[in-house]
């Protein structure tokens, strides 16, 4: 059975952590101007959370986002950790894969990790 070509303004996310609260995600999303389309819940294997990303919000890097506070656009002056996902064989990561349209947004994705399946 041939499978329908995707529009590339569609993308499928994995969410975890505080993504896989089904009422969150969808106000998350409707503040950047996306909209959430289906989701499943399900494990993610090989792969554990972490909180291995941090950043200083104050300094100013190429290439790196800062964050500001939506009500007033300034900068936030702190520091910054991120819950991400790493490798390990025996690990599980429960969450929600979910589907979006990023055609009216300035983001490309919330943020989660964004998985590609291998081929």
């Amino acid at each position: 059975m041939a499978r329908a070509a995707t529009s590339l303004s569609r993308q499928w996310v994995f969410g975890y952590g505080s993504l896989v609260h089904i009422e969150n995600l969808a106000r998350f999303l409707a503040e950047h101007d996306l909209a959430l389309g289906a989701y499943r819940y399900g494990e993610l294997s090989g792969f554990r959370r972490a909180w291995s990303v941090a950043m200083d919000n104050v300094r100013t890097l190429p290439g790196y986002k800062c964050y500001v506070d939506m009500a007033t656009e300034e900068r936030l002056e702190a520091f910054i950790a991120f819950a991400n996902i790493e490798r390990e064989i025996e690990a599980i990561t429960h969450g929600l894969l979910f589907e979006v349209d990023t055609a009216r947004s300035k983001f490309s994705t919330p943020a989660s990790a964004t998985i590609t399946a291998p081929t």
